[in-house]
């Protein structure tokens, strides 16, 4: 099965250079732990690491402190989402096992419209029985919820 931190060390490394003051498993586990304790930005994940950095030492070396706000913001922005998301899915499985039940529900994502630009459809998975989010699809455009659905289905039995 494996730590989230054993996981996520898997996730390639997107900074170049020579120095790299804050491993980049570390930055992940603290995002991960922020927002699962409610942050919703990177400012918020910075204030919830300095005000936890005791807790977190407990599980992490963190030899270079809690990283700024301008590192968490330039790991996220250079950080493939879909290796990330494989590689945390593939730890929520691990944790969590087989699902009795999953809903599939479609949703319009609300401010994404623009101009000529149609909004962002997509497709999320539930675990009902245990209230969680396990995935979700875009919806390509020019096209709806039900060719989204095969290729989310996929990546939920297949990326373990």
């Amino acid at each position: 099965m494996g730590t989230l931190m054993e996981h996520l060390a898997d996730v390639p490394e997107p900074r170049t250079g020579g120095y790299i003051a804050h491993p980049l498993p570390e930055i992940l586990v603290i995002a991960v732990c922020a927002i699962f304790a409610g942050a919703e930005s990177f400012v918020e994940v910075v204030e919830w690491a300095e005000a936890k950095e005791a807790w977190l030492r407990r599980f992490l070396p963190l030899k270079n402190g809690i990283p700024s706000l301008d590192t968490v913001n330039r790991v996220f922005r250079l950080l493939d989402p879909l290796q990330f998301e494989a590689t945390f899915r593939s730890w929520t499985q691990g944790l969590l096992g087989s699902f009795q039940q999953i809903a599939i529900d479609g949703k319009c994502l609300r401010g994404t419209a623009r101009a000529q630009h149609s909004p962002v459809h997509m497709v999320s998975a539930f675990a009902t029985e245990l209230g969680l989010a396990l995935g979700q699809e875009k919806v390509a455009d020019k096209s709806n919820e039900i060719t989204a659905i095969p290729a989310l289905l996929t990546a939920l039995c297949c990326n373990t």
